[in-house]
């Protein structure tokens, strides 16, 4: 029997108009454990193939419609976003086209990652921030930071208190990161790009899914995110090499911006081990063996050999 759900457009493209209700028919529900968020495969009443995601984060829908139409607009190759809606209990769902495709980490072709970094440049290059965001987060002048590593100094949080690896890196990279924070301007960041978040079509284009998470970040920001996915899930070091080769062109990285790396992908990890902790969640212990993983990372000193 073919499940049907019906829907109230709140905001659209052209094709959908606000306020009217459109009916779906759904042949596929996808569940995801880690966020708690649901997705239905199906079919549009034009016949148009469908994803409509529910988020469970609150307004995680609405952010995601935003982010999603921002990079869609600016020729970024993602899912074409038909429109934010909401069921009778007015929980809200993203609705865009279902792209066909396999998920990077089952393709093991390792050049498409640098076709991957070309496009995630591309994307900081095109999608257009103000830069409010960035402001108001404290990350421009390092404060954001320091309030972490001020805590965890503290609190010994997981293994990152005052002595641990993780902080004396940290501080030792420090002045690096402050440095760049200072100086860079910010740019449109999916913020959780990884082998999964990216879908491989027939003709062997790539599309970015999952834009719940954007955010205005640095484009380092972005590598560390990638390198943190990719390190975490023993992704072939090959595979770093060409998402950086892809992303810098005939601008390699320098000096300074591995050493930023390495404070980004540290923080990254030991700010995900922090909130797991202070939530009680059953993801602490993985995300223990995470941290180690990118401390290991680090002692072969694999940033240094990327370009």
């Amino acid at each position: 029997m073919i499940e049907r759900l019906n829907l109230r457009v709140i905001n659209s493209s052209a094709k959908h108009v606000v306020g009217s209700e459109t009916e779906y028919k759904i042949d596929k529900r996808v569940f995801i454990p880690f966020t708690g968020s649901t997705i239905f495969f199906g079919t549009a009443e034009t016949g148009i193939p469908v994803a409509i995601k529910f988020s469970a984060v609150q307004g995680g829908s609405r952010k995601e419609w935003i982010g999603l139409t921002k990079a869609y607009s600016a020729g970024v190759p993602t899912p074409k976003p038909l429109c934010l809606a909401e069921d009778i209990t007015g929980f809200q769902a993203l609705v865009s086209e279902r792209v066909d495709g396999v998920p990077l980490y089952l393709s093991p072709q390792e050049e498409l990652k640098q076709q991957l970094g070309r496009i995630v440049r591309e994307m900081h290059n095109r999608v257009l921030v103000d830069g409010r965001e960035w402001a108001k987060s404290g990350k421009g002048d390092f404060t954001y930071y320091d309030r972490y590593i001020l805590y965890w100094l503290k609190e010994s949080t997981g293994g990152l208190g005052r002595g641990s690896r993780t902080l004396v890196l940290l501080q030792k990279l420090t002045d690096a990161m402050r440095n760049y924070c200072n100086t860079i301007s910010p740019v449109f960041n999916h913020n959780d790009i990884h082998n999964g978040q990216v879908l491989v079509r027939k003709n062997r284009t790539l599309a970015i899914i999952d834009f719940e998470n954007w955010k205005e970040e640095s484009p380092l920001n972005e590598i560390a995110t990638y390198l943190f996915h990719s390190t975490r899930t023993n992704a072939s070091i090959q595979g770093f090499k060409n998402f950086i080769d892809g992303y810098s062109g005939n601008s390699p990285l320098t000096e300074r911006d591995k050493e930023t790396l390495m404070f980004y992908l540290l923080f990254v990890s030991a700010r995900a081990v922090g909130y797991f902790q202070s939530t009680g969640s059953d993801y602490l212990e993985k995300a223990r063996e995470n941290h180690q993983m990118i401390l290991n990372f680090l002692d072969g000193e694999h940033i240094w050999k990327l370009t």
